[in-house]
């Protein structure tokens, strides 16, 4: 009996470990899985807001930029050569070409807590537009073939994504930066796109969060049915035992004790009966 208890407490241990691990590399292996898919979705997010700058970038260099009216605040570019020029009616029209049009544009979406790009190059006509040190690596990766560069920032306002694809030489370019040396096909220069992802970020502790909470209750479930039947199947390993143990001490006609049951008694009896007197002549002899 106590070996069989044994047994079925070794036995349950073992079934219990591979269960959990069972199920705690299902879980892992989902949660890593949304982690990878959420991480995927913030870079396909990046790589939108960088083609749609682009996008506009290139319908304004088709046709050679913006010009708007010269209202009060507006300055014209001191890096472009004849930026201004008036209309018929009078009204001062002044150049955007489409580096200010991106950098506007980019100040607007942080203004709207939205996401921010920069346009930068190694030889940059406006000292504003210098690459800091994430694009001035990228720019060398860049020119030596890679196509995109990606890193996560921790700023003290949170953590931010920063994402740069290179901008090529088009025919349209050579307008503003033919006289920099620069040939159709050649790497220009990047566009850095940058936005928050403590949302994302969130989402991934809560998703965790609640994978986790499920694993564990997973787990508890079916450890918990496990013992249930393992009982039941203990319970009746003991009746059939006992079962036995009395088919084979007792007459199945007289329902009382066969010969080997009386024999085993009589012996244990005897047995008794010896100890005890080799007892009392240990006590005699003292």
């Amino acid at each position: 009996m106590l070996d069989d208890s044994r047994i079925f407490k070794r036995f349950f241990l073992i079934a219990s470990l591979v269960i959990g691990l069972c199920v705690s590399a299902i879980f892992l292996g989902l949660a890593m899985r949304t982690k990878d898919l959420l991480n995927d979705q913030v870079i396909v997010q990046a790589r939108a807001h960088f083609q749609g700058i682009v996008l506009t970038r290139k319908w304004s260099a088709q046709h050679g930029g913006v010009y708007v009216i010269k209202r009060p605040g507006i300055l014209s570019n001191p890096y472009l050569e004849n930026p201004d020029l008036k209309a018929a009616d009078g009204r001062v029209l002044t150049l955007k070409n489409p580096a200010l049009m991106t950098r506007e544009v980019s100040e607007l979406a942080d203004e709207n807590k939205l996401f921010t790009f920069h346009i930068t190059s190694q030889r940059p006509l406006n000292p504003d537009n210098a690459p800091d040190a994430f694009e001035a690596k990228a720019l060398r990766e860049f020119e030596a073939g890679k196509k995109e560069s990606i890193v996560i920032e921790d700023k003290p306002e949170g953590v931010r994504l920063r994402y740069m694809a290179p901008l090529m030489v088009e025919q349209s370019c050579l307008a503003c930066h033919a006289k920099q040396g620069y040939s159709v096909g050649q790497v220009r220069g990047g566009i850095s796109v940058s936005f928050s992802i403590d949302e994302v970020n969130k989402a991934l502790r809560q998703n965790s969060l609640i994978i986790t909470s499920l694993g564990l209750i997973t787990v508890f479930l079916l450890l918990g049915t496990l013992w249930y039947f393992f009982r039941q199947m203990q319970n009746r390993l003991d009746e059939s035992q006992a079962t036995l143990r009395h088919l084979a001490t007792t007459d199945i006609l007289t329902n009382v004790e066969n010969r080997a049951s009386l024999m085993n008694s009589f012996n244990e009896g005897f047995a008794r009966q010896r100890r005890h007197l080799s007892q009392l002549r240990s006590e005699e002899r003292r």
